[in-house]
């Protein structure tokens, strides 16, 4: 974060400053349902409206009067002149330290909750990152920022009502491409005409930002939060993302080394989803992680013998990691999304024994991927398109990132007759659903391909992996059910029993 000196231009005094406006507004709040009310230390709203949902904060700054205005512009002025005159830089106590010295300035002129209102804001123009940290404030319920312009209204995506506007905005982009700078300072990177794209991790947030000449509107962001909450199996479990029965038979998928792709649109939920399937890993297994420059991984205590690698594009490649990630002996091979050519290192691995997980972006989990995986740019071989067992199919249904389909990949010999779904080159392959109205196909478990494998490496007959994937299920109830928010280790389904 940028100290409160850097706000100010190299040539210019904060006491030529006398008044320094807000960097941003707050306007009136959205009528409609309020579906969430957080206490914070300025309040929020998610309001649930007819055709478009929102997320306010406390709209008592777009009622001031002029004078409180130029109140509150005299006393940001006086913040930063103090901050320079003092040296103070960044630190854990910088938000506090603008805001008790703005609160000092405005308590002699205003009553006391809304000086403590507008001292919270000020803090934010100063020694934050305008309404963008205002917003980060609220990580238990926002996952995404998005500015689509520098002076449109900013819009979230909320963990229970979806994309949501709000009533914030900046005024200038001047105010924008400053509040996105001094985000992305730790990193040492500068949106400017120079750098005009700018993909950076801060922190758990995830910055991309772009300018003139590749941003029509002049400046646009999109900052992705992992947020404080771990969302592992139990939490997708209350939330409604997926059944007991469905993470169950997930679990049966993974432990019997099946290779397994997970795929949807953006942000459907891919990712937290190869999240709670690696908290099923035995914890003897050893894991190579394979990521771009920024991490979006949540790892569990249960995976301890675990290599976490980067690809990034202006370095080593993430094609290069896999192959690397080869020599490292591990029991499987994680990438957090294919795109390209990885994909066909990622199936060759799998020819060889070693078991993978990963994400891709596709419109089905069926014809649509396997047609995706085996043409430009991915061109997976077809002989090791084989290795696909499993597909995860993600999907955003009003708010909720729920599993929408689940396909297993049957792939045919010659000498079967079995009437083939699928003809790819000289190999078919038949397609089992697994899923029938947003629930596992009970139906079709006892011939699927999961208890199949699961039997086979444990010699045991299909019944008994029938029976042992009950037990899971109960398990992860039991679990849910005692308020235990994950699985620490796989050990303690057999404690469970």
């Amino acid at each position: 974060m940028l100290g409160l000196g850097g706000i100010l231009k190299k040539k210019e005094s904060a006491k030529n400053a006398a008044m320094r406006p807000l960097s941003f507004e707050i306007e009136k709040c959205a009528s409609g349902e309020v579906v969430e009310e957080v206490e914070l230390p300025i309040r929020r709203y998610a309001i649930k409206g007819r055709g478009n949902n929102f997320y306010c904060i406390d709209d008592r700054l777009c009622k001031a009067s002029q004078m409180q205005k130029d109140k509150i512009a005299i006393a940001k002025a006086c913040v930063i002149e103090k901050a320079v005159s003092e040296g103070i830089e960044a630190g854990p106590t910088l938000m506090g330290y603008a805001e008790g010295v703005a609160m000092q300035e405005l308590m002699g002129c205003m009553e006391q909750g809304y000086a403590e209102y507008a001292s919270r804001i000020i803090s934010h123009d100063t020694a934050g990152f305008g309404p963008i940290s205002m917003l980060m404030e609220d990580k238990q319920n926002i996952e995404e920022i998005e500015i689509n312009s520098p002076t449109s209204a900013i819009s979230v995506v909320h963990s229970k009502l979806g994309r949501c506007a709000t009533n914030l905005r900046f005024c200038s982009e001047q105010a924008f491409r400053s509040s996105i700078n001094r985000l992305i300072y730790s990193v040492d990177k500068e949106l400017s005409e120079d750098y005009p794209i700018i993909d950076a991790q801060v922190g758990d947030a995830r910055v991309h930002a772009q300018m003139r000449p590749y941003a029509a509107s002049n400046g646009n962001a999109t900052i992705r939060l992992r947020g404080r909450r771990d969302i592992d199996v139990c939490t997708m479990i209350k939330n409604g993302n997926a059944s007991p029965s469905v993470l169950a038979y997930l679990w049966m998928a993974v432990s019997s080394g099946m290779n397994i792709v997970i795929a949807g649109a953006p942000g459907s939920g891919k990712t937290t989803m190869l999240t709670a399937l690696l908290s099923f890993s035995k914890r003897s297994s050893r894991i190579v992680v394979i990521e771009e420059d920024i991490s979006e991984f949540k790892f569990y205590p249960n995976v301890i013998n675990m290599v976490h690698l980067y690809g990034t594009k202006a370095g080593i490649s993430t094609r290069e990691q896999a192959l690397n990630a080869l020599r490292m002996r591990p029991d499987a091979i994680v990438i957090g999304e294919v795109r390209g050519k990885e994909a066909m290192e990622l199936f060759s691995a799998a020819n060889v024994g070693v078991q993978f997980l990963t994400t891709m972006h596709s419109g089905g989990a069926k014809k649509e991927l396997l047609d995706k995986l085996s043409t430009k740019p991915m061109e997976v071989d077809l002989r090791s398109l084989r290795m696909l067992d499993l597909a995860i199919y993600m999907k955003d249904i009003d708010g909720k990132k729920a599993i929408y389909d689940i396909a297993e990949f049957n792939w045919l010999s010659r000498a079967e007759i079995v009437d083939p779904d699928i003809v790819i080159g000289g190999d078919s392959v038949k397609i089992a659903g697994m899923m029938d109205k947003g629930e596992l196909n009970a139906a079709a478990l006892p011939g699927s391909k999961v208890m199949s494998c699961f039997a086979a490496k444990n010699l045991v007959q299909q019944k008994q992996a029938l029976k042992e994937m009950g037990i899971r299920e109960r398990f992860l109830k039991s679990m849910c059910g005692k308020d235990l928010h994950a699985i620490e280790t796989v050990q303690e389904l057999y404690n469970f029993r």
